[in-house]
């Protein structure tokens, strides 16, 4: 779970919000409710498939930007010869390398532009999972989801990962901006690396619980490092 867990504090730190676990290629959606195991959201199911007469009330949230490389990450531009340049602007659409290195173990590159959805009735929609016998507080659900539009994400979980990006250059000043309009050539000197380059799809969530008091509590970044193993039992937080 490392490298969720380096990819998650990532989305913590620019959005307050949590990893969408693996990025892209999940099926998250609105209503979807879970645990937290090592810190990452897991989904056990939707509560419209659990409590069908819920009504959800949703519409388009703001826009947001990540642009973000964990310490320790370098990067370096490279001609087709190989050589550092300053700019790819200045080789036009000449083949050319993004070379990434990562110093240190789970770290990850993001570079995305999100669009969202957020669910507009979380008060009505909390009251009545407050009513259900068999809702658990323990519980929390995706209030939101952050849609990545073809953007960069790069995660590693060794020291000493060096991965090469092959494209024109105008295609790597794409990647650079975070919304990648064309392939990419990936390639990587280790294995345990994950990457979505110029795909779309949920990258992060925003999630709401029950307190003790049955009322609606909004999750903040910090509050869901906890583990919880045996959803049967009554391991994990409550508050």
């Amino acid at each position: 779970m490392g490298v969720a867990q380096g990819f998650n504090n990532a989305i913590h730190t620019q959005l307050a919000a949590y990893a969408a676990w693996m990025p892209i290629v999940n099926t998250f959606k609105i209503g979807e409710f879970g645990i937290f195991k090592d810190g990452v959201f897991q989904s056990l199911g939707n509560i419209k498939d659990k409590y069908p007469e819920i009504n959800f009330k949703t519409e388009n949230g703001s826009p947001a930007d990540i642009d973000f490389s964990s310490t320790g990450t370098k990067t370096f531009k490279l001609d087709a010869n190989g050589k550092t340049v300053a700019s790819f602007a200045s080789l036009g659409n000449a083949e050319a390398t993004l070379k990434i290195v990562f110093e240190k173990e789970d770290s990850c590159v993001i570079k995305a532009k999100f669009t969202s959805e957020e669910l507009k009735n979380i008060d009505d929609i909390a009251s009545l999972l407050a009513k259900k016998k068999d809702w658990r507080n323990k519980f929390s659900v995706v209030s939101r989801t952050y849609i990545g539009e073809k953007c960069v994400i790069v995660c590693s979980r060794e020291a000493g990962t060096e991965v090469e990006l092959k494209a024109s250059a105008d295609i790597l000043q794409q990647v650079e901006a975070g919304k990648v309009q064309a392939g990419v050539d990936f390639k990587s000197n280790r294995d345990s690396t994950f990457h979505a380059i110029g795909e779309s799809g949920i990258v992060a969530l925003s999630l709401f619980k029950l307190n003790i008091f049955n009322k609606t509590k909004v999750l903040i970044a910090e509050e869901a490092k906890f583990d919880i193993i045996d959803v049967k039992g009554d391991v994990g937080d409550d508050y």
